[in-house]
């Protein structure tokens, strides 16, 4: 992977509010931060209202992330059985 998409991962995730921050583990954060290119500027100082401006393995890694761990997926068998 380019070492700007983790650029991009990097300063996209830094706008994110911190409760969203605390969510990703540090092991990923780290490897996001140590595998960036430290001479390149994105030019991202504020969350984007999309992401049309991002190269699309930024927006498949966001997404990966968005999945794992933004999503609340967890269903207990208990509360499927409720809402049915």
């Amino acid at each position: 992977m380019e070492k700007i998409v983790f650029n991009e991962v990097y300063d996209i995730l830094n706008c994110m509010d911190l409760k969203y921050q605390r969510r990703i583990p540090n092991s990923l954060k780290n490897l996001i931060k140590t595998n960036r290119d430290l001479f390149y500027d994105t030019g991202i100082k504020t969350l984007p209202k999309n992401l049309d401006d991002v190269k699309p393995e930024t927006k498949a890694l966001l997404g990966i992330i968005y999945k794992k761990y933004f999503m609340n997926t967890v269903m207990d068998i208990s509360d499927s059985k409720k809402i049915k």
